[in-house]
């Protein structure tokens, strides 16, 4: 049996986010830099939608170690470009020295230089990178333009070589809880798309929901994630049951020689029910995500979602 976990009918539709009356917009469960194309819900308003798409999903697909990831899976997103894991211009920590980064290829920034004789020099990778990096200073130190003609005449070009290539060291942090609320808004909007209009009144759906919206309309730079919702999100912990079981799925799917690349489903467990994401079949961006205390109260058949890398999406 195959399910579509697409949401149609009327053209606007209560947002399970800010819960209102909003037009429907496409919001991809997964986010759409990890490959997923068509596991979508529309009972998402655009302007949740996009904020939440910055604010929460942009930690997780963007984060140096996911990025890492989606660079190996050759996981470029809706934008189309390559995984960039560089700022547009770096600084080499052993000589000070800027670079240009273009492809994750470092490129030498004229720089001036003046040695203790007062002699002025223009380090860069060509002699025509050197003299426009000259024409600017001088034109941004008022000369005129016979007078900056004149200085480059006579401007000599010498050869500037890089001994050692350069060195860019990242620190990688993982802000945890910010991972667990991007963990909780996937299976929040999953587990709305397969249990349906009564999970919106379940205690931990409102629970949610409601930290998704503060998070969604918060003014600061910094987001704050509660900690109470910490007990909600597991990382597949040795002994918990959740590990070996992910494990399984693994082998199971390695097996079968299929391309998946995310699988989604649910387990029940001490009478609550859980969101098992198995985000790129890779341990470190995988959850257990509690979506209620109550398992019991959903009777109906727990799908199980598989997403292939050709963006296919089937839920068994």
């Amino acid at each position: 049996m195959v399910i579509r976990l697409q949401y149609r009918g009327e053209k606007t539709m209560q947002c399970i986010i800010c819960h209102k009356e909003k037009e429907k917009s496409d919001e991809h469960i997964i986010p759409e830099a990890l490959g997923n194309k068509k596991l979508i819900t529309r009972r998402v308003c655009e302007e949740c939608n996009n904020k939440l798409g910055a604010r929460v999903d942009d930690y997780l697909t963007n984060h140096p170690l996911v990025k890492i990831i989606r660079s190996g899976e050759k996981l470029t997103g809706k934008s189309g470009k390559k995984v960039n894991f560089f700022s547009s211009v770096e600084t080499d920590e052993k000589t000070g020295i800027k670079y240009e980064m273009k492809s994750g290829i470092p490129k030498l920034m004229p720089r001036l230089l003046t040695n203790e004789n007062g002699h002025i020099r223009i380090e860069a990778s060509t002699k025509e990178e050197g003299v426009a990096f000259l024409k600017k200073l001088l034109k941004r130190e008022g000369y005129s333009e016979t007078q900056i003609d004149d200085f480059c005449k006579d401007a000599i070009a010498g050869e500037f070589n890089i001994i050692e290539p350069p060195e860019f060291k990242k620190d990688v942090i993982i802000d945890f809880s910010r991972m667990d609320i991007a963990a909780i808004k996937i299976a929040y909007e999953y587990a709305f798309e397969v249990l349906g209009e009564d999970y919106l009144n379940d205690e931990v759906a409102q629970l949610f929901s409601k930290e998704l919206y503060s998070i969604a309309n918060t003014e600061k730079k910094e987001i704050n994630v509660s900690d109470s919702l910490a007990q909600y999100v597991t990382y597949p912990l040795s002994g918990s049951g959740i590990e070996s079981l992910l494990e399984e799925t693994r082998n199971s799917i390695k097996k079968t020689n299929t391309d998946i690349l995310h699988t989604i489903f649910f387990i029940k467990q001490d009478g609550c029910l859980y969101c098992i994401l198995n985000l790129c079949m890779m341990e470190i961006i995988s959850f257990a995500v509690k979506v209620t205390n109550n398992a019991d109260r959903y009777s109906k058949k727990l799908p199980f979602t598989l997403v292939y890398r050709d963006g296919k999406c089937i839920t068994l």
